[in-house]
């Protein structure tokens, strides 16, 4: 036995929900998919962005590798674009978010490139990454070399004089990088 529904000639309008963002309902997404799509790109950023600062985190105090001057201003970075990935999903500004995030993958590839760049003699040593500061005696040097950061120009290796960590940094966040602009060079991100 079944039953026949009558079909109706005008559709129902759908009500929103009371309190609801216009943003974030159904119709505004199937409207502006873009906007889906720019926030979710944000939300993944955020996510590989904090990937990244767990994983060196994990080399720092799960196997030994003690960051440089360089390293350390790197984990800056991957915190900001953490920061603004997340606030660009979660504030749903996507589009902003994703050009706040290329700002800082570009600024972040430039600094990766010369950490390669002083391993590899192309560029000198920048004064963050020397010692600084005298030692009256030899306790003094002991606990002064003890503490001392490692050297920005001596790669810690991940694959024995092939690949750096420096290198491999630079190359994730260059893929990072080109992955952002073509989501913004994209035709769905122009509408």
């Amino acid at each position: 036995m079944f039953i026949q529904v009558p079909a109706r000639s005008t559709p129902v309008p759908v009500q929103p929900m009371v309190g609801a963002l216009p943003a974030m309902t159904d119709h505004a997404l199937s409207t502006r998919p873009w906007l889906h799509r720019a926030r979710t790109a944000c939300l993944w950023l955020a996510l590989l962005a904090a990937w990244s600062l767990a994983f060196a985190y994990l080399l720092e105090y799960g196997f030994g590798y003690h960051p440089c001057a360089l390293c350390t201003l790197e984990r800056y970075g991957f915190m900001a674009l953490f920061l603004v990935g997340l606030a660009g999903f979660l504030f749903d500004h996507g589009r902003t978010g994703l050009v706040g995030c290329l700002a800082i993958l570009v600024g972040l590839c430039g600094l990766t490139f010369y950490h390669v760049g002083v391993e590899l003699g192309w560029f000198q040593l920048s004064a963050a990454c020397t010692g600084a500061g005298r030692a009256a005696d030899i306790d003094q040097l002991r606990a002064m070399l003890q503490d001392a950061p490692p050297s920005c120009d001596r790669p810690a290796w991940i694959l024995p004089n092939l690949v750096s960590l420096a290198q491999f940094t630079f190359g994730w966040v260059l893929l990072l990088t080109v992955l952002t602009a073509a989501m913004i060079a994209g035709p769905a991100f122009r509408r």
